[in-house]
């Protein structure tokens, strides 16, 4: 068959061909990337591949919809219907398929009774062992819903794809497995033989019913254990476990049923022994079997009015609305990807020949020509190559939109689609435009208290061997002007300098001033951010906070910017936008096998993906912002060096600034850049990643371990409990772990190392210090408090 070969020399091609042949000719020029030029290729031709697939996929699946609308009519007798009365029928069949009533029914059956003559079991004496009643069944009874619904006459057998397809498995000695039993889908047929020379073994079948109990059992551990590792105690507790307990008790009792069903037959069948039972007398060589089927029903069908409301409400809501919203913000090429994979999607949904197979219950007369009649002789019921090549095609691509691996990533779509309503909500209850700028900042004494008199000595283990920061890093004469040892105390004051940001400015300068115990030997210059501002009205009201802290007596010519982190749920979310694209790389490249080979071309896959909401993401980059601010200090004042610092947010948007400006930058628990680089405006080059920025990354915490580091980092220990999510991202708790290890020199101690996170109280300087550490902290906390009032 041409096509055949056709298609495997187009895949030969695109998996193999063109990536080989790029890899030889790369070689060939010597080039240094080129694996990455590789690698690049073979992403290129194998979406062009995958593409030209999908196509092909739905192709099929519109012309098997539609063939099958035009013979339910001609059954109907309503005479031939053209294209468009076709589109138009499948499209509202459909719809009024998903907004239909549901229900499904569970039966567990002696094989040895005959089945009714419909091949259904709701209409015969037997009950069924569970029923599950879908949230449509149930809303659509309400009288309120009277107008939009009516309740059919009789309840409508709803066929599965496995049933069409005739994929009911078997369960025998040879095919069970705990890990299939396990696993299983939730609504999932199956047939156990439990008698016969294949049936099942006394181990085997009460291995399962021990295995299903379990299986309830450890679900509820997992959850407990969850909660209570979390640290949720009490009546929420009590209420999960009460919740889940009534969600085991129906597929409890369906496995308690199953097991009568069980110990009636296989007496009946001799079938008693423990292991295989290899008796050559035919009467025990006959086998039996046990029917576990699920059958859907439709109870109750919305009107044709009420299916093309919703039809509208959904072209409007997800696709006219976001795309008229791309074509505001003028993102074009956003809007060009969503409209195409707009109309792909609408063409699946709409018109998907899946529900009009399990409508059906039959692939119906696809590939029989005009006027043959459908027979169910031969194989699975057709009765010629062609008719089988046609329904095999068709029950492959049907099973691609049918399958549990769409299920789950649905599940996750609507997850991330409903945290993501969550976080918007929380941002406008506590957005208020008249104090936005001071939402962010904490007291004092929340941040930093500092006492005098008390030093940590470093600690007799390996130091951090940061702990003297040099590589243009260092503030030179700083040191010296306080008659230190040179860097002494650099990371403990790259860790202040980061947590400063938080706090007030009047607040802030009472810290500095206790920190270099010197009053204005450092300034909290807001004058000239105030002034920055005003000669660019751009960033007036912007919600990038960072403050300037310049040395005058002693450093007049240099200055440090210390840029606030995520203080607000809309840093949050700026968050999320600025690094999502490396984010989502970077999971993918966990979850694939050997995925370190891709790292290569991450940096252009994170820039192409970005480029797509490239408006979107101008609007929340607060680093175009604090790079603006550091070349106009080094343009229009006389800080002609200059340094950038922050924490969470802050550190990233510090470490993007540095890069931009050839600037030293320190970031404290910041997201990295390095997959990023290229999607910044300007980019920034990996040398100047490697070469001016430096990350102080806590041990546990999840912000340093977006985007790849550079080469220049620190990792330190953190104390908070595994159950604490974001405890090893504060920045107070990181400037105590610093100052406990390397020692807090001639710096003042943090009171919050003690008081809030458990590490040892410092040891009194002085012959004559007989101040107790507590109580100096109290005294020191309460001078702060009176300040701030």
């Amino acid at each position: 068959n041409w096509s055949v070969v056709m298609t495997d020399w187009m895949a030969f091609t695109m998996y193999l061909g063109i990536p080989l042949l790029t890899f030889i000719v790369t070689l060939f020029q010597r080039r240094d990337d080129w694996w990455a030029v590789s690698i690049l290729t073979w992403f290129s031709t194998v979406i062009i591949f995958w593409a030209y697939f999908a196509g092909c996929v739905i192709f099929y699946e519109l012309q098997a919809c539609l063939d099958l609308i035009g013979e339910a009519s001609n059954k109907a007798n309503e005479g031939n219907m053209g294209f468009f009365a076709k589109l138009r029928v499948a499209i509202v069949y459909g719809m009024k398929t998903r907004l239909s009533g549901t229900k499904k029914e569970l039966y567990m059956v002696n094989g040895n009774v005959v089945l009714p003559e419909n091949g259904n079991y709701t209409n015969s004496n037997i009950e069924p062992s569970m029923v599950k009643r879908s949230i449509m069944s149930r809303m659509t009874s309400w009288k309120v819903l009277s107008c939009f619904y009516k309740s059919l006459d009789e309840p409508k057998r709803i066929w599965s794809i496995e049933e069409v397809r005739g994929n009911i498995p078997f369960v025998t000695k040879h095919s069970w497995s705990l890990e299939k039993l396990f696993c299983k889908a939730g609504f999932s047929s199956s047939i156990p033989v439990v008698a016969g020379p294949s049936a099942v073994t006394r181990n085997q079948a009460r291995s399962s019913f021990i295995c299903a109990i379990i299986g309830n059992v450890l679900l509820l551990l997992l959850v407990v254990g969850l909660m209570v590792w979390m640290g949720l105690a009490g009546a929420a507790l009590a209420v999960a476990i009460v919740l889940i307990l009534l969600c085991c008790i129906p597929s409890t009792k369906a496995t308690l049923r199953l097991r009568r069903i069980y110990e009636d037959i296989a007496p009946e069948s001799g079938n008693t022994n423990e292991e295989d039972d290899e008796s050559d007398t035919e009467e025990e060589n006959v086998s039996a079997a046990i029917y576990q089927i699920w059958e859907s029903w439709k109870l109750t069908a919305p009107t044709e009015a009420f299916a093309w409301i919703v039809i509208a409400g959904e072209v409007i809501l997800f696709y006219l609305w976001p795309l008229v919203h791309l074509c505001v913000l003028k993102n074009a090429p956003s809007a060009i990807l969503f409209s195409f994979l707009g109309l792909f999607a609408a063409a699946r949904h709409y018109l998907n020949p899946s529900i009009l197979i399990q409508d059906i219950g039959s692939f119906g007369s696809i590939g029989l020509d005009e006027g043959e009649e459908q027979s169910r002789k031969g194989l699975f019921g057709v009765k010629s190559k062609k008719e089988w090549e046609a329904k095999s095609r068709l029950a492959q691509i049907v099973s691609i939109g049918t399958d549990r691996s769409r299920k789950f990533w649905n599940l996750v779509f609507g997850l991330l689609v409903i945290f993501f309503v969550l976080v918007v909500l929380a941002a406008v209850a506590t957005s208020d435009d008249e104090t936005i700028e001071s939402d962010g900042y904490k007291p004092s004494n929340d941040q930093f208290t500092l006492v005098e008199g008390f030093k940590y000595p470093r600690q007799p283990d390996l130091p951090y061997p940061t702990c003297k920061l040099k590589k243009g890093l260092e503030i030179d004469g700083l040191s010296d002007a306080l008659q230190l040892s040179a860097t002494d105390n650099a990371l403990s004051d790259a860790a202040f300098y980061a947590g400063i940001a938080y706090v007030k400015p009047n607040d802030a300068q009472y810290l500095l001033n206790q920190w270099f115990r010197q009053d204005g030997f450092a300034i909290d210059d807001v004058a000239i951010v105030d002034e920055f501002k005003l000669l660019h009205p751009t960033y007036a009201q912007s919600p990038a906070s960072y403050k300037l802290l310049t040395f005058p007596s002693v450093l007049p010519n240099f200055a440090l910017v210390s840029i606030r982190g995520t203080a607000t749920v809309w840093d949050l979310m700026s968050d999320a936008q600025l690094w999502m694209a490396a984010i989502l790389f970077q999971l993918l490249r966990e979850v694939l096998p050997i995925g370190s080979l891709w790292t290569p071309i991450l940096h252009k896959m994170v820039n192409f993906v970005s480029s797509l909401e490239s408006e979107s993401i101008s609007r929340v980059a607060f680093y175009r912002e604090t790079t603006a601010f550091v070349n106009y200090l080094k343009k229009e004042t006389q800080y002609k060096t200059v340094q950038v610092t922050g924490h969470s947010l802050g550190g990233g948007l510090a470490l993007i600034t540095g890069s931009q400006t050839n600037s030293p930058a320190v970031g404290l628990s910041a997201p990295n850049s390095m997959l990023s680089r290229d999607t910044f405006d300007p980019p920034i080059t990996k040398q100047q990643l490697n070469t001016l920025t430096f990350n102080i990354v806590p041990v546990g915490d999840v912000v340093p371990m977006i985007d790849d580091l550079a080469n220049l980092y620190q990792n330190i220990n953190c104390t908070a409990a595994a159950n604490d999510i974001i405890g090893c991202h504060g920045s107070t708790r990181s400037a105590c772990e610093i100052q406990y290890t390397c020692g807090s020199g001639d710096r003042p101690v943090i009171c919050n190392c003690a008081a809030d996170y458990g590490y040892p109280e410092p040891i009194a300087t002085g012959a004559g210090n007989q101040t107790n550490f507590t109580q100096a902290c109290l005294d020191a906390a309460a001078a702060a408090d009176a300040l701030e009032g």
